[in-house]
């Protein structure tokens, strides 16, 4: 006889161990692993590596820019690899055309750990690095644009603004205000997966502002945190100045005024 409380135990057990977790689901005698490597097995050479690098995305939705970056392809064949992978049930299909971005899908949780453990097993040791890097270029050349839409009288430090990189157009604010919105996983996610870069700061900054506007405080908290760190190790003044004002209005905002203070 099993009791509930076991079996919940051992299935945490599992989730925490990923190869455990792909060995341990079984269904029709048939186990989750050997059910996605047949699956594998069928798919392009291309379809393989989108499916791949899918597996090292930081954020918990993918999108177009998303499959762009990580796996290095054009935009019209990463949305047809998005659509591909949907068809062999690797992906799930969130939302269709109409919103910021395209369309948004996700993958199931054990398909990523199956993903995340091929990548691993066939891509070179730095390609993960190296693919962070690039999907942080890309949001960072969105993000400088929806900070030209949302902020237009914020100049850069040379007086003007600089937008490099590929990425989304936003007819207007409110497309860019909506985009930041419902890609604030992902790019959170991003942030926590880069490494210490001037890229990296600069990101976290921008979105610090706009998710502070948008009253998402804890998440401009850990964000000015964020660039605070990395521009202290960089030995960039100015920008730990720009953080530190930062971090205070936030602490304001959630009336902390004793940490206001500290800043």
């Amino acid at each position: 006889r099993h009791h509930r409380d076991e079996l919940l135990a051992d299935v945490a057990a599992d989730f925490a161990d990923p190869p455990a977790a792909l060995d341990a689901f079984v269904a029709e005698h048939l186990s989750v692993r050997v059910a996605f490597e047949w699956s594998y097995r069928f798919l392009t050479d291309q379809q393989r590596r989108a499916f791949r690098m899918l597996g090292w995305h930081p954020g918990p939705e993918v999108t177009p820019v998303v499959i762009v970056a990580l796996a290095e392809v054009g935009p019209a064949l990463g949305r047809r690899l998005l659509r591909e992978l949907v068809d062999h049930n690797l992906l799930d299909q969130l939302s269709a055309l109409g919103a910021p971005g395209g369309p948004r899908y996700r993958m199931h949780d054990l398909v990523r750990l199956y993903a995340w453990e091929r990548a691993d097993a066939e891509e070179p040791a730095a390609e993960r690095a190296a693919a962070v890097d690039r999907l942080a270029g890309s949001y960072l050349a969105i993000a400088r644009r929806a900070d030209w839409l949302l902020r237009p009288h914020v100049s850069d430090k040379n007086g003007e603004r600089v937008i490099r990189g590929p990425g989304l157009d936003f007819p207007d604010a409110s497309q860019a205000r909506t985009w930041l919105t419902v890609e604030r996983h992902n790019l959170l996610g991003c942030v926590r997966a880069m490494s210490s870069s001037a890229e990296a700061a600069e990101l976290s900054t921008v979105l610090a502002v706009h998710f502070r506007d948008f009253g998402f405080w804890s998440d401009a908290r850990y964000l000015y945190g964020q660039a605070l760190t990395v521009y202290r190790r960089l030995g960039d003044p100015r920008g730990e100045v720009d953080a530190l004002c930062g971090l205070g209005y936030v602490e304001r905002l959630v009336g902390e005024y004793g940490r206001v203070r500290e800043y």
